[in-house]
């Protein structure tokens, strides 16, 4: 029997039985947050047009109702889904996992030796997987976006073996020794924390070894021999192992090579082959739940770039100013925005460029702003050109 059985979804030992399983909720996962739409934004897209009831909302009711809820005031799993759906595009099965893990953390259904959670989120790059840690940590811990309830580390910074000691602290007659890890530092002063090591990959094998001790026994001790508790933490690992793989294969081998194109399947079970191969079984047996992202579709970057769109208009109305953009500039957006291989991270360099910057040059410019006018942004000779509507 393989190590992961694709019929199920699931993880299997080729030596174990079923009371050895474990389960892992394998999904396809695309995130970004969802915000309400201005009626004359979400029309005026493209031919595919979305949903008048789902995307008619009157902007102000659908901004307060997302970003001003009272996360202490959810509860039971349909609340907590739509707080995840509100933010999470399209992705109910990676929504499903989280929400479920959520639910038996609250009912106290976990063993306590262990963390929260360990969770891997692998896939694309720009697809949402840092997004969706955030979305996490925001619900876990109640946490606004400069306050100390999340950790992101970069893993990057630790490929060199001595390098991971920077997490628990030097080691005694090393310049150091004397203050605390920066990991353990921060989880024994926040210790409900939700922290995402990014890119695990990039780690050295040493961080790695860490990392399978937390996971494994939900504890670990500092430079100063302190025990640290990491039981009441969830741990996230993003990582884009097997990318080169699925790109490759999508661009074909040879100067006549023709590009294929991959399901959403076929992807997953490359991701999950480049995964095993990478990873040890017994890393990979201490995480709960692997999480395949998904490339993002073109209704998911519609949908992310009016988010970005109505968040400047929400800056702009503290200053008791408003902004409408016609159908050719939206269009234009969206072309420009789409990258299936870059993902989302490509839609606010094009709204910054085409939207953001010659609006500023009009608001800076302009004396005496007619604050009971609205701003129009229109497509003249293929320049983006503001003006009051």
């Amino acid at each position: 029997m393989s190590l992961f059985d694709d019929d199920n979804g699931i993880f299997r030992d080729g030596n174990s039985n079923d009371n050895d399983l474990l389960e892992f909720g394998v999904t396809i996962l695309g995130s970004a947050v969802i915000a309400g739409v201005a009626g004359y934004i979400w029309a005026t897209l493209t031919e595919e047009k979305f949903d008048e009831a789902e995307y008619g909302k009157d902007f102000d009711e659908e901004y307060e109702d997302e970003y001003d809820e009272d996360i202490d005031e959810i509860k039971g799993k349909k609340d907590i889904k739509k707080f995840f759906e509100k933010r999470i595009i399209g992705q109910k099965k990676a929504t499903d996992v989280v929400v479920d893990r959520i639910l038996r953390n609250q009912a106290g259904l976990r063993k306590n030796n262990r963390p929260k959670a360990n969770l891997m989120f692998i896939g694309p790059s720009g697809v949402g997987k840092t997004e969706m840690s955030r979305a996490i940590a925001k619900f876990v811990n109640r946490y606004e976006s400069n306050a100390s309830g999340f950790l992101k580390i970069d893993c990057s910074e630790y490929s060199q073996e001595h390098e991971y000691a920077k997490l628990i602290g030097s080691p005694p007659g090393y310049i150091g020794s004397d203050k605390e890890g920066f990991l353990t530092g921060f989880v024994r002063k926040n210790p409900d924390a939700v922290i995402l090591f990014d890119e695990i990959e990039k780690g050295h094998k040493s961080m790695h070894n860490l990392l399978l001790q937390i996971m494994d026994e939900g504890v670990i001790s500092d430079n100063l021999g302190k025990k640290v508790d990491f039981t009441n933490t969830y741990i996230i690992m993003t990582s884009n192992v097997g990318l080169k793989n699925t790109d490759s294969v999508k661009q074909g081998v040879g100067f006549k090579s023709e590009k294929t194109e991959l399901n959403s399947s076929e992807e997953k079970s490359m991701f999950m082959k480049a995964l095993r191969e990478y990873f040890s079984v017994e890393f990979i047996n201490r995480v709960d739940d692997v999480v395949v992202f998904d490339r993002l579709t073109k209704k998911d970057i519609k949908t992310i770039m009016l988010k970005e769109i109505n968040e400047y208009k929400v800056l702009l109305k503290d200053k008791d100013l408003d902004f409408e953009i016609s159908e050719e500039v939206l269009e234009l957006i969206n072309e420009r925005s789409y990258n299936v291989d870059y993902g989302a991270r490509e839609i606010k360099r094009v709204i910054e460029k085409l939207i953001i910057t010659p609006l500023a040059e009009f608001i800076t410019s302009t004396e005496n702003i007619d604050e009971e006018s609205k701003i129009k942004l229109n497509l003249k000779n293929k320049k983006v050109c503001v003006e009051y509507a």
